[in-house]
């Protein structure tokens, strides 16, 4: 499978660097074709995108994800836990409640 990336990797800089040249052709045009320059656009995008996805498989081992799984759980269940509403905590009280509330 490790080959099988880097293989992708290689060919999708290649695709980058192909439409990069072609981004420069068609731009040095009197007329350049709108519509040529945004797919050759797309391709290089695409490729760099690519590039970026099968760099971060690459990098991302299994105890990595275990962890990030992990945190996620962790988030999840925070988030469900029954919070009060923040307008609760930010009631003004009048004159006479705070009196009453630090009598003692």
């Amino acid at each position: 499978m490790e080959k099988n990336l880097q293989d992708i990797v290689i060919s999708s800089k290649k695709i980058m660097v192909s439409s990069l040249k072609q981004l420069l052709e068609l731009k040095k045009q009197p007329h350049p074709n709108e519509e040529l320059i945004r797919v050759v656009q797309e391709n290089y995008n695409t490729a760099k995108k690519t590039v970026e996805i099968v760099s971060g498989i690459e990098q991302t081992d299994s105890t990595e994800l275990e962890e990030t799984a992990s945190v996620a759980k962790e988030n999840v269940s925070q988030a469900k836990a029954p919070t009060s509403p923040a307008s609760h905590q930010n009631i003004q009280m009048t004159r006479e409640q705070y009196r009453q509330s630090h009598e003692s």
